[in-house]
């Protein structure tokens, strides 16, 4: 349950309005990134570097001098989180260039989201230290990918980043967000090698079929291999992962797993196997898509008819439609044992003022 269930309207709205505010400060941000152009400027440096200090400001107003809100942790957490990525962000935009400097800017927001955590208890701060993990490592998955090599490096690289980041918060209060934050940066990693692949591998393909036709041979035949090589491997690890995170649903109750699942059957397993399946795409996506949910499908019902015994409901409100229940039959309540209502042998007194015997009439007052 998210703390903010049980505060006040007010405290709620406060909260919200805050950390709005701080969005659109952070947005004002990127904004002047954005206008850098990869150079340093120092008129977008000082609007970035003054919106830092604001948020930086803001969290320490709320955490010093708001202290007695209930909500002043919770929101200084997200202010400071912004603040701690709009550090970062300030330095990397005029300077990203260097090959250094991603890196450095990467670890910098780790340690000082991990600095956040451990003081604030604030989600917000895993959220901060996650981008600086994704600078890190988008910038060695493009050092470690040659021109050579196929897309699939880059999604093993963003599986490898996924798996860290979940593990990393596993122990603390922020199990979730980094298991769902872990999840979404390996789907999008597949989501890129199943696009970028599909369109290659269809391109490699036509130009193909053009150099064979022109009679200069079928150059770029083994190129298209790899890349079907690529888009399979891109779907059985998809496949593994969306069961993975449907398995996260079942064990959390966290309904984002679920979704994420989703989104990795509908949105990467599909074009994965349609850039596969080039001459038969709607039998085997029939096949291998469909044959693999029914099959999910069909363990489920099995399972949960095991459970119930085979026993199906009356919808009407009649009684179950099946084999009698099994056990000996139940009869009505046992009873009271015999006996007066009071509890006591007939003509005993009790209680009751009609059960006491009747008394002497009071002495006469003597006469004068």
């Amino acid at each position: 349950m998210h703390p903010s269930a049980g505060w006040p309207f007010r405290d709620r709205l406060r909260a919200g309005a805050t950390t709005f505010g701080g969005a659109m400060a952070f947005a004002g941000l990127l904004l002047a990134g954005e206008l850098t152009g990869g150079e340093f400027k120092w008129k977008t440096f000082l609007v970035m570097a003054g919106i830092t200090v604001v948020l930086a400001v803001g969290c320490a107003v709320w955490y010093v001098a708001l202290a007695a809100v209930p909500h002043s942790r919770w929101t200084a957490s997200v202010l400071g989180a912004f603040a701690v990525k709009g550090i970062g962000l300030t330095i990397l935009a005029p300077w990203s260039d260097k090959d250094a400097v991603p890196y450095l800017v990467g670890f910098g927001m780790i340690a000082l989201g991990a600095a956040g955590y451990w003081f604030l208890r604030g989600s917000a701060f895993a959220f901060a230290a996650f981008l600086g993990a994704f600078i890190v490592a988008n910038k060695f998955a493009g050092y470690i990918t040659g021109d050579s090599d196929g897309p699939l490096m880059y999604g093993l690289v963003m599986l490898v980043l996924g798996l860290a980041v979940a593990a990393a918060g596993w122990r603390f209060d922020c199990r979730d967000i980094t298991g769902l934050l872990g999840g979404a940066v390996a789907l999008y990693g597949f989501v890129v090698v199943s696009t970028v692949g599909t369109l290659v591998a269809a391109f490699a393909r036509g130009l193909n079929q053009l150099s064979s036709e022109l009679g200069a041979g079928s150059a770029g035949v083994e190129g298209v291999r790899d890349l079907d090589n690529d888009l399979i491997a891109t779907f059985i690890l998809t496949l593994l992962l969306s069961l993975a995170l449907t398995a996260m649903y079942a064990y959390s109750h966290n309904v984002g797993y679920l979704i994420l699942a989703v989104l990795g059957a509908v949105q990467v397993l599909q074009v994965a196997l349609a850039g596969v399946a080039t001459e038969h795409p709607l039998r085997w996506g029939t096949i291998i898509l469909c044959g693999i949910g029914g099959l999910l499908l069909v363990a489920a019902v099995v399972d949960q008819a095991r459970r119930t015994g085979y026993v199906m409901p009356n919808r009407s409100g009649g009684a179950p439609v099946g084999g009698p229940p099994q056990g000996p039959p139940q009869g009505p309540p046992p009873g009271p044992p015999p006996g007066p209502p009071s509890g006591r042998p007939p003509g005993q007194p009790g209680q009751d003022p009609s059960d006491q015997p009747p008394s002497a009439p009071p002495p006469a007052p003597p006469s004068p």
